[in-house]
C-alpha cells in the first residue's frame, strides 16, 4: 500500500497534503483498486475526503469490484459522508460489478438517498 492509501486509511491530513505537494496522485489506487478516497470513507474521514476532492479526486472512482466512494459509505453506513458525497454530485445509481448500486446496498432508513435527485 502507497504512503497517500495510509495516510488517507488512518486520518493524516498534513501527511496527505504533504504527500499530494510532493507530486503523488489522488488518483493513486492500490491493487484492489481503491483510491484514497475509498480509504477515507471506509475508515469515516470527512476532513480528508474533502481535502482529495478540493485537490480533483473522482467522486466517482471505481475499485476493482466497480464500487465508488459513496458505495463505500452506505455499506459502512456512513450518513454525514454519504450525504456529502451525493451533495458532491456522486452517482446514486452506479452499478458497482455484482450490479448494485449504492441505493440497492443501503439498509439504513436514509430516504433521502431513496429520492435524491428524483423530482418531488
Amino acid at each position: 500500500m502507497d504512503a497517500i492509501h495510509t495516510f488517507a486509511r488512518e486520518g493524516e491530513l498534513d501527511n496527505l497534503l504533504k504527500c499530494i505537494e510532493s507530486g503523488v496522485s489522488v488518483h493513486l489506487q492500490d491493487s484492489e483498486g481503491r483510491t484514497p478516497m475509498h480509504w477515507a470513507i471506509d475508515r469515516g474521514h470527512l476532513k480528508i475526503a474533502e481535502a482529495l476532492l478540493s485537490r480533483n479526486a473522482d467522486v466517482n472512482a471505481k475499485d476493482n469490484e466497480g464500487q465508488t466512494p459513496l458505495h463505500y459509505a452506505v455499506m459502512c453506513e456512513r450518513e454525514d459522508i454519504a450525504k456529502f458525497l451525493v451533495k458532491q454530485n456522486a452517482e446514486k445509481d452506479t452499478k458497482d460489478n455484482d450490479g448494485n448500486s449504492p441505493v440497492d446496498l443501503c439498509d439504513s432508513d436514509w430516504p433521502w438517498l431513496q429520492h435524491a435527485g428524483k423530482a418531488e
